[in-house]
């Protein structure tokens, strides 16, 4: 598991990729080479995407004040009231990596964990796909999702013993 976690964050790591000069920019015998990953990012670009997450949630009624636990002031109040579950609809946003072209993208566990429903935003694109978890891990931290879509751009993995 520890090697598919490497694997997965390898493909967007600048660490493992060669520094590139800029295409657009000729350096003179007075000005440096410009070093940059731009060339490398603009491919992996394509393989992050913006995952929304929403989750119901029931929540029972807070106590705002310390009145609450005093007697006299609880003999006003009817003891259900404290027992009233109040839902709620719980919104949260995350990030994933495209690890095949047929769908199937690495998140953090801790982004899908008991999700009602996944939303997957491909980068430069408006489309939203529902995603499916597949299948996670609390240890690692680490989640599977799948969206319905075909000719995705996939990260590469690498041999990081090579």
């Amino acid at each position: 598991m520890k090697q598919f976690v490497l694997l997965a964050f390898a493909a967007v790591a600048l660490l493992a990729a060669p520094k590139i000069v800029f295409d657009d920019f000729t350096p003179t015998a007075t000005t440096p080479p410009v070093i940059t990953h731009a060339p490398m990012l603009k491919q992996v670009r394509k393989t992050v995407v913006n995952i929304a997450i929403q989750k119901n949630v029931t929540a029972a009624f807070e106590r705002h004040s310390p009145m609450f636990n005093d007697p006299f002031f609880r003999q006003f109040f009817d003891d259900r009231m404290f027992n009233i579950p109040k839902e709620r609809v719980e919104r949260s946003l995350g990030s994933g990596v495209i690890i095949s072209s047929d769908g199937y993208i690495v998140t953090n566990n801790h982004v899908v964990e008991n999700a009602n429903r996944v939303v997957v935003n491909l980068a430069g694109s408006h489309d939203e796909y529902e995603a499916k978890v597949i299948g996670s891990d609390p240890k690692s931290d680490l989640a599977i999702i799948k969206i319905e879509a075909s000719n995705l751009t996939a990260a590469r993995f690498f041999d990081s013993d090579k």
